[in-house]
């Protein structure tokens, strides 16, 4: 609102200076057009930094998705597994889930990385005692899975970020009206208790 308001004022200083209405409406109707040409190039690069956030979230993903996957190489001969607990690890290994696409396709994913994480987290401190010294040593997992952990939650941090930022720039006047007419909605943000996004 202050833009316009702006625009507003720099219009009526020209027609105070040149008593021409010609000149006035000129400049409204080129200080508007700038107004939102700058609105749009300010949506467009919000929702880049909050795609640029979302990919640092699946490369996260593809990192932990691969330490779990050699943990769980590590282990499968030493640990019992409960029928639930492979078809849970089958479906992350068969990549039946992925965190391309849609949202909830996302969400899933995540999730199912998170319980098979847990799973083979408690296996390998069970087997330990059980099995040969191989190169996954609980030890070393659980440093690995920390490192990764640690990327996977600044990546979710700078995802909040970017959305709380272009949220707050959408429900503002000009940008409100450049993402409505660019079909933008308001980006919900990553919880990374649950795996919601």
């Amino acid at each position: 609102m202050y833009k316009l308001l702006f625009v507003l004022m720099c219009s009526l200083f020209f027609y105070y200076i040149t008593k021409d209405l010609r000149v006035f409406a000129g400049v409204f109707i080129f200080l508007t057009a700038l107004m939102f040409w700058g609105a749009q190039i300010e949506t467009v690069n919000r929702r880049l930094a909050i795609s640029q956030a979302r990919d640092d979230i699946e490369g996260a993903l593809r990192k932990r998705r691969t330490l779990l996957e050699k943990a769980y190489e590590s282990i499968k001969d030493s640990a019992a597994f409960g029928e639930s607990e492979l078809s849970l690890i089958d479906r992350l290994l068969s990549g039946e889930n992925n965190s391309e696409g849609e949202d909830t396709v996302f969400k899933e994913y995540y999730l199912l990385q998170k319980m098979v994480k847990d799973i083979l987290a408690e296996k390998m401190e069970g087997s330990a005692e059980d099995r040969a010294e191989t190169a996954l040593q609980p030890e070393w997992f659980d440093m690995a899975l920390k490192d990764v952990e640690n990327e996977l939650s600044t990546a979710c941090i700078f995802y909040n970020d970017s959305a709380k930022e272009y949220n707050s720039a959408i429900s503002t006047f000009p940008t409100s009206v450049m993402a409505k007419i660019n079909g933008f909605g308001l980006i919900n943000y990553f919880d990374a208790d649950n795996g919601s996004c």
